[in-house]
């Protein structure tokens, strides 16, 4: 099952991406067949989503302008944590979506967004996802802490 954070103190971006994600995998759970299933978190600050990040995300959706620590702040401390979580900027000032490259960010998203272009960039992040959890390996150290194995590193 795919964990996904959205990070945006707007109440109303949030809703609306929490809504498309949900939107997408039932879409996609009819038409397949097979059971996509995610959880999904949200988030109103980066600091209330970094204490909540050892538990894990497959993706992060990410507003660039929030108050107190910045979208790109939090990026690039998850990325002290994690450098292979899909991070994806939502934002509503484009220009900022360059800063997004030296925190390797998968994607950029402008608001407001719409349902269509929504889907064709999650359907890339999930195979994305896909492709990387191919190549680790996920271990469950404790109750609130994992850890993630690169497996070409691993010997048989």
């Amino acid at each position: 099952m795919l964990s996904i954070a959205v990070v945006d103190d707007d109440v109303n971006d949030s809703d609306r991406l929490k809504n498309y994600i949900k939107k997408y995998f039932e879409e996609n759970d009819r038409s397949n067949g097979a059971s996509n299933e995610c959880h999904i978190n949200v988030f109103d600050c980066g600091n209330e989503f970094l204490k909540a990040f050892p538990s894990g995300f497959d993706i992060v959706f990410l507003d660039i302008e929030m108050p107190g620590l910045s979208g790109l702040q939090t990026a690039r401390q998850l990325r002290e944590i994690n450098a292979n979580v899909a991070i994806v900027f939502v934002t509503n000032m484009a220009q900022y979506a360059i800063n997004g490259y030296a925190v390797n960010a998968l994607d950029f998203i402008v608001k407001p967004v719409n349902y269509f272009d929504f889907a064709l960039k999650l359907k890339k992040i999930l195979g994305y996802c896909g492709k990387l959890a191919a190549k680790q390996i996920a271990l469950r150290l404790s109750e609130t802490e994992s850890a993630v194995i690169d497996s070409s590193i691993v010997e048989y």
